[in-house]
Parts: structure tokens; C-alpha cells; sequence
């Protein structure tokens, strides 16, 4: 009883390691590439004053005001923005 575990334990083993073989060789998956720290762009977020909303700041409407640039979500938030008095 003892031999014949072992043998399927050994033969299961053999299996896996053909399984594998075969996988690594015949079947071309792209392999995923983990992030590190410090991969990519790292963008500046902008508040916008009207709704509070956090957007990227290449994805953002802006309005010059003198030196000072401000930042919106959307046409909308910043049309709110220039009828606001004051």
C-alpha cells in the first residue's frame, strides 16, 4: 500500500512538471509586469473652487487670472466661476 502511494505521488509530480513544461514553451502568454515604486507619471491633482472635485491637471479647464491660473472640472464649473459677483 505504502509503494503505491508513493508512486502516484511520484507520477502525479512527473505530471506537473510536463504541465509546466509544456506551458512555459508551447503556450505564449505575456507575462505581467509588476509596478515598482516610482513607475509611470505622477500627475498634480487641482481642486476646482466651484464643485470641490480633484482632477488632473492636464485633464483640466483653466482660467487665467493675472499670474494665477485656476482650475476646473468641466466648461460648466468654470462658466459657473466667471458669472459668480466678485
Amino acid at each position: 500500500m505504502g509503494f503505491s502511494l508513493i508512486r502516484w505521488f511520484l507520477i502525479g509530480f512527473l505530471l506537473y512538471l510536463l504541465y509546466r513544461v509544456i506551458r512555459s514553451s508551447w503556450i505564449r502568454t505575456p507575462r505581467r509586469r509588476r509596478k515598482k515604486p516610482g513607475d509611470g507619471t505622477v500627475e498634480d491633482m487641482v481642486k476646482d473652487p466651484v464643485c470641490g472635485t480633484y482632477i488632473p491637471k492636464s485633464q483640466a479647464v483653466t482660467i487665467k487670472e493675472g499670474t494665477t491660473t485656476v482650475y476646473f472640472c468641466s466648461q460648466k464649473c468654470a462658466d459657473a466661476y466667471r458669472q459668480k459677483p466678485g
